[in-house]
C-alpha cells in the first residue's frame, strides 16, 4: 500500500491547482473536483487496501518509484500519481493526441497548469504512444529523472476506448511488458453496466459511438472487461484483482457522451441524404444502401438514448456507467 494515499484528498489536489493559477476558472477547467474525486477512488483501488462490496484494492506501493501513465489526457490522473510517488518518485505521462485537443482547456493548457504546481517537477508530459515512446529509448541511453529506462507500474485510466482496435491495445500491453520491465499494470475504464437507471443513456451512447466510429467521437473501440482481460493475459499479464466503482453523481462524462452521440446522429443523417442525391451507378448505390442501413441503425440507437433520458429532451440528470478497475502482475 502507498503510504501517502490515506492523507490525500480532493481538497489537497485543489489547493495544489489553486497555487498554480490566480484564475479560479482556469483551475476548475484544468481538472473539475468531481474528476479529482473519481481519480482518487481509482487510486484507492490500485494502491489502497479496500474491503467490502465492489472488490478489494491491490495494495501496490509506488512511493519513490517510476510510474508510466499511458493516455494521460489533460492530466486528471497524473496529478494524483505525482502526489503518491512522493519527492523521490517520477511520473512519465504520455498521450499521442495533439496538445490542441480538448475542451474547455486543451491538453497543452491543462498540462501547463499542472506543471506549475508544487508537484510539477515530478511529472514529465510527452506526446507519444507506447511504441513510439520506447522506440526513442535507446538501450544504451542512460536513465534520467525525466526519462527512466524502466517503470515499476503502468497505468491506463479511461483511455482504452481511444484505441483503434484490439490489436493496437494488445501491441501496447505487450510492449509495456517487454520494453519497460513493468511489474504491475493498472487499468480503469467504463464498464458495460449501469448500477443506476440514470446511467443507461450513457451506456447506450457508448455503444452508439462505437458502432459508427469517427475521428471526433470519444469511442474508437468499445471493450468489455472480459475482452480486456483476455488481451492482457495474452500479452503476458496475470490478473491480481479487479473491482467495480459506481460512478459519483457529479461526474459529467455521461452527459457529454450523450450530447456527442446525438450530435453525431444529425451529421450522419445529413451525410446520407447528401449521398443519396448523388447516386448514379448500381454498385455505388449498393454501397450507399449499406451505409444508409448503418446510419439508420445508429439513429435507432439514438432514439433509444432519448427514450431513456431522465429529463425528456435534455441530457440533464444523466449519470455515468460503472467503472471497472483491474490490476495485473507481470508473468
Amino acid at each position: 500500500m502507498t503510504a501517502l494515499l490515506p492523507e490525500l484528498d480532493s481538497e489537497r489536489i485543489s489547493a495544489l491547482l489553486r497555487s498554480a493559477s490566480d484564475d479560479d476558472k482556469t483551475v476548475l477547467q484544468a481538472i473539475h473536483p468531481a474528476q479529482i474525486d473519481h481519480r482518487l477512488e481509482i487510486a484507492r483501488r490500485f494502491f489502497g487496501s479496500i474491503s467490502g462490496a465492489g472488490g478489494g484494492g491491490a495494495g501496490l506501493d509506488i512511493e519513490g518509484k517510476a510510474v508510466l501513465e499511458v493516455g494521460c489526457g489533460q492530466g486528471d490522473m497524473t496529478v494524483v500519481l505525482a502526489e503518491l510517488v512522493g519527492e523521490k518518485g517520477r511520473v512519465v505521462a504520455i498521450d499521442p493526441a495533439p496538445l490542441t485537443y480538448g475542451s474547455p482547456l486543451t491538453l497543452g493548457e491543462a498540462q501547463a497548469v499542472l506543471q506549475k504546481t508544487a508537484v510539477g517537477s515530478r511529472m514529465t508530459f510527452l506526446q507519444a504512444d507506447v511504441p513510439s515512446f520506447f522506440s526513442q529509448q535507446a538501450p544504451e541511453q542512460p536513465s534520467s529523472p525525466t526519462r527512466p529506462q524502466s517503470f515499476d507500474t503502468a497505468i491506463l485510466a479511461h483511455c482504452l476506448l481511444y484505441f483503434s482496435s484490439a490489436a493496437e491495445l494488445s501491441q501496447t500491453l505487450t510492449e509495456l511488458r517487454r520494453s519497460a520491465r513493468v511489474q504491475h499494470l493498472c487499468l480503469a475504464e467504463w464498464d458495460l453496466a449501469a448500477s443506476r437507471s440514470e446511467a443507461v443513456p450513457h451506456l447506450l451512447a457508448l455503444l452508439a459511438q462505437a458502432f459508427l466510429p469517427q475521428a471526433e467521437a470519444n469511442v474508437r473501440t468499445l471493450f468489455s472487461r472480459e475482452q480486456v482481460r483476455r488481451i492482457a493475459e495474452g500479452a503476458g499479464w496475470r490478473l491480481r484483482c479487479e473491482s467495480t466503482i459506481v460512478s459519483p453523481p457529479r461526474m459529467q462524462d455521461g452527459r457529454w457522451e450523450v450530447d456527442l452521440a446525438l450530435g453525431l446522429e444529425a451529421a450522419r443523417l445529413r451525410s446520407v441524404h447528401s449521398a443519396a442525391r448523388l447516386r448514379s451507378v448500381h454498385s455505388a448505390a449498393r454501397v450507399e444502401s449499406e451505409r444508409e442501413r448503418d446510419v439508420t441503425t445508429f439513429s435507432t440507437m439514438c432514439d433509444s438514448i432519448r427514450a431513456h433520458l431522465p429529463t425528456p429532451g435534455s441530457s440533464k440528470g444523466v449519470a455515468c456507467v460503472d467503472v471497472w478497475t483491474a490490476v495485473f502482475d507481470a508473468v
